[in-house]
């Protein structure tokens, strides 16, 4: 499966699932925690190619994620409850525009405004890992937000269980909907990887242990869930989109109850451009992560 060959690409180092021989293998993430920001990854060398321009030939039924023009009523995103209340029912019209859902429910959104560097300084100062972190930095490994498992927690997590036993029953999706804040991506760009070309052979799941406090700890999720992190493979395509802006958005998707062949989960993750200006500002983004119905479809 080559990558469009007009499409420039950077080189650049992800961080995969590192495993128990060569000194990884754990299967917890603790997110917002020191012990999380400093964990070890396996680092390759890849190639991403950068979609700009051809935007129009990324979908996420096929690749597992889309972007798309959008301008949102919110520039700052800093008040918890007016993005709960406005953002939310913007990007719940415009999941239902872009993919036909009936019924789009955002269940959490996480909010990044430190520099990576900044938050591994901040860890390293920490005394034990158990520690909460005072900001959220871009997450520079290679991972999808839920394992399929993981996917009907946060469904039974977030609607009740005669609601859940009902929606089950058709088509639902997990979907993250990524935008920049205030100015475009300065730096650590986010990378996706077209979902055909990652097996779930190179799939580890792992349980994501929720702090008690901090951002994290407002996910509408009880206790945790099950998340993937990914092995590598050389066969895996990556893609970004260089230079977003605040007007465009980037959709992942997560899950998929569909077994038709379509594109059911999207790794991301951000990743370092060579020559960077390492003096640019921390990249600003936030995700709306939504659970995504379509009740007029079989569930597989």
């Amino acid at each position: 499966m080559a990558a469009t060959p007009s499409l420039p690409t950077v080189s650049t180092t992800m961080n995969y699932y590192l495993d128990a021989f060569h000194g990884g293998g754990d299967t917890v993430m603790r997110p917002g925690t020191v012990y999380n920001q400093l964990r070890r990854h396996d680092g390759h060398v890849v190639q991403v190619h950068d979609i700009r321009g051809h935007e129009s030939q990324f979908n996420l039924d096929t690749h597992g994620f889309q972007l798309v023009q959008h301008r949102s009523v919110e520039d700052e995103f800093e008040d918890t409850e007016k993005v709960k209340q406005e953002v939310y029912a913007e990007i719940i019209e415009l999941l239902k525009q872009v993919t036909g859902a009936t019924k789009v429910l955002p269940f959490s959104h996480i909010v990044r405004r430190s520099a990576y560097w900044q938050a591994v300084k901040e860890a390293e100062s920490k005394k034990s890992p158990e520690e909460t972190m005072t900001g959220i930095s871009a997450a520079m490994f290679a991972h999808v937000d839920q394992s399929y498992g993981g996917a009907y927690e946060v469904l039974r997590d977030n609607v009740s269980s005669s609601e859940a036993e009902r929606l089950e029953k058709s088509r639902f999706g997990i979907i993250n909907v990524w935008r920049p804040i205030r100015i475009p991506v300065p730096r650590e760009p986010l990378g996706v990887c077209d979902a055909r070309s990652v097996p779930n052979e190179d799939l580890v799941e792992m349980f994501a242990k929720l702090p008690d406090k901090g951002q994290f700890a407002n996910a509408s999720i009880r206790k945790g869930f099950g998340l993937w992190n990914i092995k590598y493979r050389p066969s895996h395509k990556w893609y970004y989109a260089s230079g977003m802006r605040p007007e465009e958005v980037l959709m992942i998707k997560c899950f998929d109850s569909k077994m038709d062949g379509r594109a059911k989960r999207s790794p991301h993750g951000a990743f370092r451009i060579e020559g960077q200006d390492e003096k640019a500002p921390a990249r600003e983004s936030i995700e709306v992560r939504c659970l995504v119905f379509w009740e007029d479809q079989a569930a597989q």
